[in-house]
């Protein structure tokens, strides 16, 4: 065999086998494996095709580089036709992962969506626990800020202070009764949600997270107020000394019990700073008083002067009750009256011994002595008593006013005790803050119960005393002020307390 038929007779074998690695490649475009695979075999048919027309442009011109045998150009187009149906399928195949994002981003946003779901559904629970929690936080607190009107008239609260509790309770109420409040809110899209089904809330839950927090801020201010309540109640509580039933209908022992269970927390509390070694004011007002330093007894004037100041105006007050209750009263009822307000004075000592009790009882006794030595005289001025002085003598109302003075003047006596006996004091203190405390006394502590006693006891003198009777009760009271009260109050004993 010539050479030339070997080469006829190696490329007759060849052919066959580019045509079945084409044929292979069709195939596995056809499985549709992959992306690659398909890849895989585009670029094998490239190569094949490129080959073949590298091969035909040695026998044939540049411009013509298509195979000069016609089998081998059939088979050039066959490749050409396969490598274009095999780019289509590669087109396709990159279609896939699309439609497969696709798939995966549905399933992507459901699972977000279960998982809000069950935020919201979690939010929800928590909120209808919060809201309940708050709603009945809302009641209890404007129930106790209502109850503290009790305290309105006892003396014993700051009006200031029950101001600012009123205005609290009105901004609970607020956030109750309007539709925009917090409370209103939470009732209408929170506390109703377990009948709506879960996770079926209109609310995101973002805004449940919000209402959460506007929630929890609430609750801070509702704290906020509970610890002022708590802080004023015990405050109040402290000074809240029971009053007289109405007409004293109990009996004196009754009431004195009552007011000697009310001192015992004054007591108790004493006890207690003793066993720390407190002192009380009047105590380190004796201990400016042995001070050699001369700032220091400066000081202690200062403060003995509103010490004093405070007792005579308390005592006129007395004496002005006493004026008025005895206008009406015979001598019985007088000595009677005498008799359990001095009692009930005797009462609220704190301590064994006390200069502010002490002072309040010579008052009394002071009135009684100087009341039995002008007895002839008013007795031959009461002679001539008109009938309305004796129908007055019989009004309820006038008895229960009366009561009410007595019982605002025994308040301030029992804050004057206070102020000075009771041993809350731990150690001695600059001039200044002494000075200031003295100061503060007067003008924060003492001085609005005092405008308030004055106004009731002029509603008094004007709603049933003549003018006559009210001059003659006026030069009396300054007989009674020459005569005593600025001597027991201005002669102080400033021993210091055993040990």
């Amino acid at each position: 065999m010539t050479k030339k038929g070997k080469n006829k007779s190696k490329e007759k074998k060849k052919k066959p086998r580019e045509q079945e690695t084409a044929e292979k490649a069709g195939e596995r475009a056809d499985d549709n494996v992959s992306l690659a695979d398909v890849k895989h075999c585009v670029k094998f048919l490239e190569e094949m095709i490129s080959a073949m027309k590298n091969r035909g442009r040695k026998d044939q011109d540049q411009d013509h580089p298509e195979p000069s045998d016609p089998k081998e150009t059939e088979l050039l187009l066959k490749f050409e036709e396969e490598l274009r149906f095999l780019k289509s399928k590669m087109a396709d195949c990159k279609t896939e992962p699309q439609d497969l994002s696709k798939e995966q981003g549905s399933a992507e946003k459901k699972e977000i969506e279960n998982v809000e779901k069950k935020d919201i559904e979690g939010l929800e629970d928590e909120l209808v626990t919060l809201a309940s929690r708050f709603e009945i936080l809302t009641k209890s607190t404007v129930q106790r800020i209502n109850e503290m009107n009790k305290y309105k008239d006892s003396g014993s609260a700051d009006m200031e202070d029950l101001e600012t509790i009123r205005l609290a309770g009105e901004q609970l109420k607020e956030n109750k009764q309007n539709p925009d409040g917090l409370l209103a809110r939470l009732m209408r899209d929170v506390i109703n949600l377990p009948a709506v089904g879960k996770g079926n809330s209109y609310l995101s839950s973002q805004e449940l997270k919000k209402l959460k927090k506007q929630v929890e801020s609430g609750f801070s201010t509702i704290e906020a107020v509970e610890k002022h309540l708590d802080e004023s109640e015990q405050k109040f509580r402290m000074y809240n000394l029971p009053k007289r039933d109405d007409h004293w209908a109990e009996s004196l022992e009754q009431y004195l019990e009552r007011v000697r269970e009310f001192m015992k927390s004054w007591k108790e509390a004493a006890a207690k700073f003793r066993r720390k070694e407190h002192r009380s004011f009047l105590e380190w007002m004796v201990k400016l008083s042995q001070s050699e330093n001369d700032e220091r007894r400066v000081t202690f004037k200062a403060l003995k002067t509103v010490f004093g100041d405070l007792g005579i105006q308390i005592s006129r007050f007395l004496i002005e009750y006493f004026l008025l209750m005895s206008v009406s009263a015979d001598e019985e009822e007088i000595a009677a009256s005498l008799f359990e307000v001095e009692s009930i004075i005797r009462c609220l000592i704190i301590e064994e011994i006390s200069t502010v009790i002490n002072n309040f009882v010579s008052v009394v006794e002071f009135f009684d002595r100087t009341r039995r030595m002008a007895k002839p005289v008013s007795d031959e001025k009461g002679k001539g008593k008109s009938k309305e002085i004796e129908e007055i003598k019989k009004d309820d109302l006038r008895i229960e006013k009366e009561n009410d003075l007595l019982h605002l003047i025994i308040m301030e006596i029992l804050r004057l005790e206070v102020s000075f006996s009771h041993p809350d004091l731990p150690m001695m203190l600059i001039d200044e803050v002494f000075l200031a405390m003295g100061k503060h006394l007067i003008d924060n502590v003492f001085e609005d119960k005092f405008n308030k006693i004055s106004a009731k006891i002029y509603g008094l003198k004007s709603e049933f005393l003549s003018v006559q009777q009210k001059n003659s009760m006026g030069n009396f009271f300054e007989q009674l002020l020459d005569l005593g009260i600025k001597e027991i109050w201005n002669d102080l004993d400033m021993k210091p307390r055993a040990s």
